[in-house]
């Protein structure tokens, strides 16, 4: 069972060389010292000055830890002392292979061709295979994922020192979290460019783990389309959605989509489904006393204490159009970005 991670390592400005230099020269030292050391591949961002790439893998877990407490290690952290932003790894698991036909260890018989669960990726054309954290196979065009993020493209910059099944490169996700099945269909679908769902009261919960995959793998253009999508909430004739929208520009950080959906879903009534913690009838659904716990727990604190703050200033709850436009203006004020709104 082989362990492998992807580091972002990120040079302070005006301290570039010198990480880069540290980072050639402990990429030199590992490759001839480090027996257990199956790659070790260093890349630079060309888009992003003094951001670094390591792709590593290693035979087991103890030739991992031999290389974290190896001497190149430790020599690069003294040349690199207060020279870095951020060393983050960004990726760590473990994978093992099962050649065609092998017995597992509880004794059960699997196939490394196994077909994928998700028929939409299971095209036999696809030069990738991604499997996620429950096991699932995709088979995907890698062109896609170069194209959408930084990471997969300094990833897959060399296949040919990644796991294999058939003539294809693998790669394994492990954080079971935002890397199921379910999450990175949904996640593919939008790098693939696909049609969102239509119906936003299902999809909005999936969307906010969508966006969690899509910015640990820094897809930017990825995001972007998301941001679209919201506009389109907030316009449509279903007043509610504009709540969904709220919701997921809270995720992103997006303060003025946030105060534009509070201005579109401030007169929205809800009613409560739930007797133990659910909502009471209520005017707007940012009547924040009348929100139910899952409601309550998707706004981030700042978002919350913001529309507190905002719908306090107004004496009572607005019960126009225009009493939660100031509102909404006094949430981008609160939260610094009034000239904006």
């Amino acid at each position: 069972m082989s362990v492998f991670s992807l580091a972002t390592i990120i040079a302070r400005p005006s301290h570039e060389a010198s990480v880069r230099e540290a980072l050639i020269k402990v990429n030199k030292k590992v490759k001839e010292t480090e027996k257990g050391t199956i790659q070790y591949q260093l890349t630079e961002d060309t888009d992003k000055a003094g951001v670094f790439y390591m792709w590593e893998e290693y035979v087991d877990q103890s030739a991992y830890e031999d290389h974290v407490n190896s001497e190149a290690v430790k020599s690069f952290q003294e040349e690199t002392r207060d020279k870095l932003d951020v060393k983050l790894i960004m990726m760590k698991g473990c994978r093992t292979e099962l050649s065609e036909d092998e017995t597992s260890e509880d004794g059960s018989t699997t196939s490394s061709k196994s077909k994928s669960e998700i028929p939409e990726y299971d095209d036999e054309n696809a030069d990738l295979i991604l499997v996620s954290s429950d096991e699932t196979r995709f088979k995907v065009h890698s062109y896609y994922l170069k194209a959408a993020s930084v990471i997969f493209r300094n990833m897959l910059q060399n296949p040919d020192s990644m796991a294999q099944s058939g003539e294809r490169p693998m790669i394994h996700l492990t954080d079971s979290t935002i890397e199921t099945a379910n999450i990175l269909r949904a996640a593919l679908d939008v790098l693939y460019g696909k049609q969102f769902p239509d119906d936003h009261r299902k999809y909005h919960a999936r969307l906010l783990k969508v966006i969690r995959f899509l910015q640990k793998y820094e897809c930017e253009g990825s995001i972007d389309k998301i941001r679209l999508l919201l506009h389109r909430w907030i316009t449509s004739p279903d007043t509610s959605a504009a709540w969904s929208a709220f919701i997921v520009s809270a995720a992103l950080d997006d303060i003025v989509t946030c105060s534009r959906a509070i201005r579109r879903a401030g007169n929205w009534g809800i009613r409560a489904t739930d007797e133990k913690q659910g909502s009471r009838d209520s005017s707007s659904v940012f009547d924040l006393g009348n929100l139910s716990l899952e409601q309550f727990s998707q706004i981030p604190v700042p978002m919350l204490w913001a529309i507190l703050r905002a719908t306090k200033s107004q004496r009572t709850l607005p019960q126009k159009n225009d009493g939660w436009s100031k509102v909404a203006s006094r949430f981008c004020e609160l939260l610094g970005v009034e000239g904006k709104c």
